[in-house]
């Protein structure tokens, strides 16, 4: 019976620390989650809406490839929008059903200047160059891609752009991050290496029950020797003297063997069960090596809120924003002291 408890120990834990190595690896789901913005015409300049990085909960990744230098920069919608007033350029927001879409917005003096540019009385204007303006909160520069983290509120939007006169990069990709934790990788596998220690030790006590029960061995009777005709002549008593003179030697000589294999047997049991104690250690270690993680243990205090930034200062119903952020003061500050 204890062999069938080790076998049916041995089966379960197959079972426990294979579902939990199977969790961190073929059932381990993707790491992030990505949308790719995609526009109907090409233009200077690209205008992501806020909201189309706030559609997932988390820290929002951008992604923007193209050839030569690339700029990215976010900061106030309004801001942003005033900037781009007289310029053609791609919007990109929500629609009501949640999907970006692009629409492609071109200044309302774009007929006027048309007329006076074929009566040739003006010049096509240039594009203005984005980069080191005043109005963006924060600004990014890389040639060919372009990787930032961001985490923008309401109210902000990102602009895209190279330098104002080539089209914006298209190939644009916004990813967050998915929680790839596994609460139950842990527990499995710690049980796993629970019921292979117990398969253990049901296994060895089955081996040691199954010795004590087949008892000492010893040597049988060898070939009996063949009959032969008992000659009648010869007197009884020098028979009987022959046949009981090793008789009575023969428990003298079988002692002496008897006691001295019994110490192998004991020196050939220890190293084997030594193995077999050596086996539940490198379970063990195997247990606590992949149930080091915090991802691979349940959270029962309840997930941690998301920090999102607080008010300290109260500031009356209809006051405006200030006009520019201590960020972007501490940077003109440094843009005039650099250049006298």
């Amino acid at each position: 019976m204890r062999f069938v408890w080790a076998v049916v120990a041995f089966v379960l834990a197959t079972l426990l620390i294979g579902a939990g190595i199977a969790q961190r690896t073929i059932f381990l789901g993707p790491s992030a989650q990505q949308t790719e913005l995609s526009v109907e015409e090409s233009a200077p300049y690209m205008l992501v809406d806020g909201a189309v990085l706030r559609e997932n909960p988390g820290q929002q990744t951008l992604l923007i490839r193209g050839e030569g230098d690339i700029f990215a920069a976010y900061g106030r919608t309004a801001d942003l929008e005033a900037w781009l007033s007289d310029s053609t350029y791609n919007s990109v927001a929500l629609d009501s059903d949640g999907a970006s879409v692009s629409t492609l917005i071109e200044p309302e003096d774009t007929a006027d200047d048309a007329d006076e540019s074929a009566d040739g009385d003006a010049e096509q204007p240039e594009g203005r160059n984005p980069v080191g303006s005043d109005l963006w909160l924060d600004s990014f520069s890389e040639p060919d891609q372009l990787i930032t983290d961001m985490q923008l509120p309401e109210g902000m939007s990102v602009l895209i752009a190279k330098d104002g006169t080539q089209n914006a990069p298209e190939d644009v990709v916004i990813s967050w991050p998915l929680d790839r934790s596994t609460p139950w990788v842990g527990p499995l596998i710690a049980a796993g290496g629970a019921v292979l220690l117990f398969g253990l030790v049901m296994y060895v006590l089955a081996i040691r029950h199954q010795r004590r029960g087949r008892g000492p061995r010893r040597k049988g009777p060898g070939p009996m020797p063949a009959t032969e005709p008992i000659d009648l002549s010869v007197e009884p008593a020098p028979v009987r003297e022959a046949l009981e003179a090793p008789g009575d030697a023969e428990p003298a000589n079988e002692g002496a063997p008897e006691e001295k294999k019994a110490p192998k047997t004991e020196r050939r049991a220890r190293p084997m069960r030594r193995r077999l104690l050596v086996l539940p250690a490198f379970g063990v270690a195997a247990m606590l090596f992949a149930g080091c993680s915090s991802d691979s243990w349940p959270q029962f205090e309840g997930a941690s809120p998301t920090p999102s930034p607080t008010q300290t200062v109260i500031t009356p119903e209809n006051q405006k924003p200030p006009a520019v952020t201590e960020a972007q003061a501490s940077r003109i500050l440094k843009d005039i002291a650099g250049n006298p």
